[in-house]
């Protein structure tokens, strides 16, 4: 039984092999060929290399003022409706006059006394009827008196609280009837200048030092090639307008190891109010000759290195080493190995490594959607 097993095993084998034989060597003569893999590539072109970083911030009015009476007494009238928009140099509140018009009368009699009896003096000191000295002190007199019908009459114009600057105004809090004095701690009201709007955004230390880097000495203050859009809350759709640097500070803050960046937007629709959460993304093209793939188009080699199959003459395919250290969105950016002109495949990688892909192979090219003529700017994500 042994015996019978080992002649069928035997058998087989031999049917195995000769029947390979005659495949592979009938293929090589009269044998159908099998078809070349098609692939999709890429046209490899320059494209511009964008910084790009996106940070958290806050809205900031662009000027603020805090309204606070400059005469003590009691608020008589109030002027403006909460959340108007209000002109520079428009009253707001008026204190009670009463007392104020009475000084003012006060101080203009006793200015106009001390002119007459400065007349009489003048005259009389023509004939010596009185002396150089006392000429001179009513003189004194007469100038102290103006001083105090001006201060009377700046007391009396205080009494109407004016607007400083123009802007939209907030809530009251006090009302006709309340005590105010020129030295409380508590502000009437507030008025916030909207537009434009200030974005206050604290940059990490590192982002600083390397956007500093990039933009070379002072061209970082001026940024004037700066893109900054801004998201408002966790709005996917950027903000309509775009903003400017404004500055920066100059020293990190030792809490937050941060820099302060401020930024600057138009604001004429008053979207953007003052504490607002939001996100700045800037970007800046540091240069115009990049070369970019899609990241399914590179390959890894056992030692690391970055491997992509690129098209030849004749269709031809070959493979290059390149160096690959940073991606950006969905695309390696290449620093050596490949060339303007260069054809990479970018769909049908496994398809010519299934078919046993050796060098020089011929395959069938279709040009790639992910050409770079029809992809965006790529963009560097925020590696803060």
């Amino acid at each position: 039984m042994k015996l019978r097993h080992l002649f069928l095993s035997l058998a087989l084998i031999a049917a195995v092999f000769f029947t390979a034989r005659w495949w592979f060597g009938s293929s090589k003569t009269s044998g159908p060929q099998l078809p070349s893999p098609e692939v999709s590539v890429i046209t490899i072109a320059h494209e511009p290399i964008t910084y790009t970083e996106e940070i958290p911030g806050r809205t900031v009015a662009y000027r603020v003022a805090e309204i606070r009476p400059q005469v003590g007494g009691i608020l008589q009238k109030r002027f403006f409706a909460e959340g108007d928009f209000v002109k520079e140099g428009v009253a707001l509140y008026r204190v009670d006059p009463a007392t104020f018009e009475a000084t003012l009368l006060s101080t203009k009699a006793t200015l106009a006394s001390s002119k007459a009896k400065l007349a009489r003096y003048e005259i009389l000191r023509k004939t010596d009827a009185v002396s150089q000295q006392e000429l001179d002190d009513q003189r004194a007199l007469v100038a102290q008196n103006e001083a105090d019908a001006t201060q009377a009459r700046i007391n009396m114009d205080y009494t109407y609280v004016r607007a400083p600057i123009s802007g939209w105004i907030g809530l009251t809090t006090a009302t006709e009837g309340a005590l105010v004095s020129a030295s409380q701690p508590n502000a009437l009201t507030t008025i916030n200048q909207l537009d434009p709007m200030y974005v206050d955004i604290p940059q990490p230390s590192a982002s600083a030092v390397r956007l500093k880097r990039i933009f070379k000495n002072d061209a970082y203050n001026k940024a004037t090639h700066l893109k900054i859009e801004l998201f408002v809350g966790e709005d996917t759709k950027p903000y309509e307008h775009l903003g400017t640097l404004a500055a920066s500070d100059i020293s990190v803050n030792t809490g937050t190891d941060a820099v302060l960046l401020r930024t600057i937007f138009p604001n004429p629709d008053k979207i953007l109010l003052p504490g607002l959460f939001v996100r700045a993304r800037f970007s800046q093209i540091i240069e115009e000759a990049g070369i970019f793939i899609p990241q399914q188009a590179l390959s890894r080699a056992p030692d690391g290195r970055g491997t992509v199959l690129v098209v030849g003459e004749n269709d031809m395919v070959e493979q290059r080493f390149v160096t690959a250290q940073e991606a950006e969105g969905n695309k390696w950016r290449i620093d050596e190995g490949l060339n303007v002109g260069d054809r990479v495949i970018v769909e049908g990688v496994l398809k010519v490594r299934q078919a046993g892909f050796r060098p020089g192979v011929s395959i069938k090219v279709s040009p790639s959607p992910f050409n770079p003529q029809k992809t965006s700017t790529p963009q560097q994500p925020n590696k803060s």
